[in-house]
């Protein structure tokens, strides 16, 4: 069974706390697998919800879905109706970012149901948030675009700065793909701007990468290299290795430099094989012959 630690690890840093999740990713997992009590699910089911966070820099946990599933199972065996709302929502998100559209559809629009009926408005927002994403994968785009206008009017209403940059990201990224170009540049530059005052350096590269798309197809190169490079040192600054990989592989692609070229291969090297396959295609693409 599981049981409080009579101390909790503290970190001096976020790299320490980054390489403790890295080094304890096994034994998280291992502990949801064991949790078979009421008293073990009640904390075994928060692991997820505690780490959530750091899933969203390590996109190659793809154990992930089946903590998150173990997770639901805990929550619904309790009867906790609004832990068992954010496990759909996880769940929705993690089966997303595999390509399991359908099931991350319904688990999404449950967890809207239920979040709609506890009343948890900001939770509300957070789905459609997204649901909006899981349509934009889709090649649903009205749907998307529907889903972020319906958070962001959520988000000022509650005041929420930071799911309102998050779901002008997702929108901007939207109008880019239906090629709304200016648009999608002042939308991303507005969630510039609300991340930039909240501090939160790992989501910062993901707005700039973002931003690096918007000017790459608006043809403004010098301004996607900028923000390329932006993206990579805000990535590298907040344990985002992901994002700093794709960072850096776009810049090559866009600059063909060999200098780029290699910081790109070492950035490769820190990913797992799932998560490191298609920008491995894409930077060998970008190289010249040998």
């Amino acid at each position: 069974m599981l049981r409080r630690c009579a101390r909790r690890p503290a970190f001096a840093t976020a790299d320490d706390a980054l390489a403790w999740c890295d080094a304890e990713h096994g034994n998280i997992v291992a502990a949801l697998r064991l949790a078979d009590t009421d008293e073990a699910w009640r904390a075994g089911w928060r692991l997820p919800h505690a780490l959530f966070g750091f899933v969203q820099l390590r996109p190659g946990w793809t154990d992930w879905p089946d903590a998150h599933e173990r997770a639901l199972t805990g929550v619904r065996r309790l009867g906790d109706r609004s832990g068992e709302a954010w496990a759909l929502n996880a769940l929705g998100i993690a089966y997303t970012r595999i390509g399991r559209l359908a099931e991350g559809g319904a688990h999404l629009r449950r967890a809207l149901e239920l979040r709609r009926e506890l009343g948890d408005l900001g939770g509300e927002g957070a789905t459609l948030n997204n649901l909006g994403e899981l349509h934009r994968r889709a090649g649903r785009l009205d749907l998307a675009l529907e889903c972020h206008q319906r958070d962001l009017e959520i988000c000022a209403r509650l005041g929420d700065a930071y799911g309102e940059s998050i779901s002008l990201n997702n929108l901007g990224g939207v109008q880019l793909t239906l090629g709304r170009t200016e648009e999608a540049l002042a939308t991303q530059l507005r969630a510039l701007a609300l991340i930039q005052g909240l501090g939160d350096r790992a989501f910062e590269a993901e707005v700039r990468y973002d931003l690096g798309e918007v000017h790459r197809a608006a043809g403004r190169r010098a301004a996607a290299e900028e923000e390329y490079r932006l993206a990579a040192a805000s990535a590298a600054a907040s344990g985002n290795v992901h994002r700093r990989a794709a960072a850096l592989v776009s810049l090559t692609e866009l600059t063909g430099a060999p200098a780029d070229a290699a910081a790109a291969g070492a950035a490769l090297r820190e990913l797992t094989g799932a998560e490191a396959a298609p920008l491995e295609a894409r930077l060998a693409a970008a190289l010249p012959p040998p």
